[in-house]
């Protein structure tokens, strides 16, 4: 379902493939890699270049729509927000045939086509040629290993791969000796050292096996978890969220070995400490990184804490990232927790805002032991100290967007005390329900939340007091929940500081989906993990700025250019200079230029001018990006993006 009523809403989309689908959650921030990795990680025998992605258009259901780009994606999530609809349905196809592609004669797609279905015979040859390469690994007499390791390896493949399993009777420094394990069987290979190197090579070696038959099982032996670690730890170093489940499947197709998922399991944990190191030894590196990001990334904030000489928390903030928050995007700042999903636990801290085109900014991230009151407070000295050693901040009040977490309630007054709080309504309604509404039924429960949302939403002080005593009457309860609920940090009416229109904490959720994979790392590699991600999306919207041709970031410029066609289609009339009255078809409205206000409310929530404020700027000869708050100017958002983090070289 989605997660609430307005265009920030989240779907959960329902994607199937075949006979099998995936939930793939979809916000106005998703874009079409997210969704690709997403499927392709739950099915990996496909790649994003053999599929396309559609949905269905609610309400049309047999009207398809294929995803070609970002933009396609933001219009999904737009209709579905718009037909009110519950999920999003999504398919899975594969890309047009060879034959498709040449009927319509596009020498692209016959190209396209060609290279994956190279592609696919390329792979499927790949996976035979493992198992053949390992038949063929040993080869007799005089074969050399680079070291021993190398050598009890290829033996290992080289029996895994004939269904054989061996046994070792000398195995040390200097000597290797295995045999079969069925008693009585020739076959045996004996290694020595060569010299005082590193180098062994097999001495003698009876290639026959004379016991019979091999193993009658799928699984082997010697499958240990040591051997499944080798199997995936290049695989695992690009992509941490491999599955055990997906291990085992993998290692079926391309070995024919039958693994038990707990195997799979420890051979992924056993691959994660060769790559990662002992937890305690890897977190010992976090001084050497926050000294490396004030090194090459001069500005920037990289603090961290230990007790008793262990890791407590840690926070950074790039100065590129400071520098785009401040100069270019809304001052707007979402914070949000959540869980790292390492085996050493922990929680990250994120601080997001949003830029002239809609998009997730971070600003800072941290990692605490714990999402309490103390560490938030913490986060929040930092983040405070880190905006005012920005040289181009002048004192700007912020607005908070967050979930009420308490500690969150306390620091934010303590360390920005000019700045307002917005409370996520998505939150408040979920508190709502829990707690007034428990004993309700279905119907009447969604009747009083809608209510509620109405409330919430409306810009006009007269009808939000109408929907809340019509709520107190019905509901007993009610007034006792909204002294503690303080409609003042969530209601349009009585807000006292901008919004832009944004009612949840979403874009610090996207920011959380975001990092996903980041947070099943161990510390320092996750938030080396996220450095990279905000160092590619910055250079990647940095071009991206370039390429806008409009005054307006593209979303920001669709939303005007819509209000002022529908604005040509009021009647204006002149009260007074830069003062209207415009008549709407039910009412009408008192449009102030000179206040950039209209009665409606909408251009003093959304910062922008509204379709009657609009008809009145073009009758009184102005231009509309005049009176349209500078945070949608796409040059302002080129500034955003004019900084970079810069690499840390040996992490």
């Amino acid at each position: 379902m989605a997660s609430e009523d307005t265009g920030s809403s989240v779907f959960m989309a329902i994607c199937s493939y075949g006979s099998e689908a995936v939930i793939i959650s979809i916000s106005k921030d998703t874009i079409l890699d997210q969704i690709f990795k997403e499927i392709v990680e739950r099915w990996r025998h496909l790649s994003s270049t053999m599929i396309e992605v559609k949905f269905y258009i609610p309400n049309k259901s047999k009207m398809l729509v294929t995803l070609m780009s970002d933009k396609d994606v933001r219009n999904m999530h737009e209709i579905h927000v718009n037909l009110n609809a519950k999920v999003i349905e999504m398919v899975v196809t594969h890309s047009p045939t060879l034959i498709e592609g040449a009927a319509v004669g596009s020498s692209s797609n016959f190209g396209q086509v060609v290279e994956e279905t190279r592609a696919a015979i390329e792979e499927e040859a790949s996976q035979k040629n493992s198992l053949d390469d390992w038949k063929n690994s040993i080869e007799g007499v005089g074969q050399e290993f680079m070291n021993v390791e190398t050598l009890r390896d290829t033996i290992r493949n080289y029996c895994i791969a004939i269904c054989r399993d061996f046994v070792f009777v000398k195995n040390d420094r200097d000597r290797v000796t295995v045999e079969c394990v069925y008693e009585g069987c020739e076959w045996r290979i004996h290694a020595s050292r060569l010299g005082n190197g590193e180098k062994f090579a097999i001495k003698k070696m009876h290639c026959n096996h004379t016991c019979g038959g091999g193993l009658q099982v799928r699984s082997h032996p010697k499958a240990s978890k040591r051997w499944v670690s080798k199997i995936v730890k290049d695989q695992l170093q690009d992509m941490p969220l491999y599955k055990p489940s997906d291990i085992v499947k993998d290692i079926r197709r391309q070995y024919g070995v039958e693994l038990p998922y707990h195997q799979a399991w420890r051979g992924k944990e056993v691959a994660m400490m060769d790559l990662y190191g002992n937890s305690r030894l890897s977190y010992e590196r976090i001084r050497w990184y926050c000294d490396a990001i004030r090194q090459t990334n001069p500005g920037s904030i990289a603090e961290y804490e230990t007790i008793d000489g262990r890791f407590r928390r840690l926070f950074i903030c790039f100065h590129a990232s400071l520098m785009g928050f401040i100069k270019g995007c809304r001052p707007l700042i979402f914070m949000d927790g959540t869980f790292i999903k390492h085996k050493d636990g922990g929680v990250l801290l994120g601080a997001t805002s949003k830029d002239g085109n809609d998009d997730m900014f971070p600003i800072a991230y941290g990692v605490v032991d714990t999402e309490c009151d103390e560490n938030w407070e913490w986060f929040c000295r930092f983040l405070k100290e880190a905006i005012h050693s920005c040289t181009e901040y002048s004192g700007q009040q912020f607005t908070f967007m967050t979930d009420r977490h308490q500690g969150i309630i306390k620091s934010v007054p303590k360390y920005f005390p000019d700045s307002y709080h917005s409370y996520c309504i998505r939150h408040v309604k979920e508190n709502f329900k829990n707690q007034v509404l428990v004993h309700y039924r279905a119907a009447e429960r969604k009747r009083l939340i809608d209510l509620l949302n109405a409330a919430a939403y409306t810009p006009r002080l007269t009808v939000f007091r109408k929907l809340i005593a019509k709520l107190t009457s019905e509901a007993p309860g009610v007034t006792t929940f909204l002294l503690h609920a303080k409609p003042e940090h969530w209601a349009n009416a009585v807000f006292p500081g901008p919004r832009w229109g944004i009612m949840t904490s979403n874009v610090a959720e996207s920011f959380n989906s975001w990092v996903l994979e980041a947070r099943h790392l161990p510390v320092p590699q996750m938030v080396d993990h996220i450095r990279i991600q905000i160092m590619q999306m910055m250079h990647e919207r940095c071009n991206r700025g370039y390429s806008i041709q409009s005054q307006l970031c593209p979303d920001a410029e669709k939303v005007l250019q819509k209000n002022a066609e529908d604005g040509r289609r009021l009647a204006v009339f002149t009260s007074n200079i830069m003062i209207y009255d415009v008549k709407d078809t039910n009412y009408s409205c008192k449009v102030d230029l000179h206040m950039c206000s209209c009665s409606c409310g909408e251009w003093r929530i959304f910062r922008m001018p509204c379709k009657r404020a609009c008809a009145c700027i073009e009758k009184d000869g102005r231009s509309l990006y005049q009176f349209t708050d500078n945070c949608f100017q796409a040059e302002l958002y080129r500034v955003t993006y004019a900084e970079a983090i810069s690499p840390i070289p040996d992490m």
